[in-house]
């Protein structure tokens, strides 16, 4: 069996990135867009000079902590407004309506946690957590 030489490869690198091979950073999955990024890094690396492996996984490490820091503040954040919401029961409170851009004061009735924010119940009408801008009277 002959083995032939290679003479040379030639790289040219792209000269502007294309709308194909765009990474876009939207605040979809974590892992999804580290994937995404692996895969434009290694595919538009130079041959000559490719990335090391060990800093592919202090890259991997690095995403991996901020996905956890993330995760953590949501629930951190989450926690707050379940903690918040909970604590304005019977009390009166300020709400903001936003759909007759009118402020009136209401008790708390009741707290829905079922979505992601909390729903508070103000003489018998569900609003946003958001939407209360005071507590006590005014």
């Amino acid at each position: 069996m002959a083995v032939r030489k290679v003479q040379g490869i030639t790289y040219v690198p792209p000269s502007s990135v294309t709308q194909n091979n765009q990474v876009g950073i939207d605040g979809g999955d974590p892992a999804e867009q580290f994937i995404k990024l692996l895969v434009a890094q290694v595919s538009n690396q130079d041959p000559d000079n490719p990335m090391n492996s060990t800093d592919m996984i202090t890259q991997f490490a690095q995403v991996q902590s901020a996905v956890g820091l993330d995760s953590l503040i949501k629930s951190s954040q989450n926690f707050q407004r379940v903690s918040v919401a909970g604590a304005l029961m019977n009390q009166n409170v300020t709400v903001y309506d936003k759909d007759t851009n009118t402020r009136f004061v209401g008790t708390v009735k009741g707290v829905d946690f079922a979505g992601t924010m909390p729903l508070v119940n103000v003489d018998g009408t569900l609003y946003p957590l958001s939407a209360i801008q005071g507590v006590g009277e005014r």
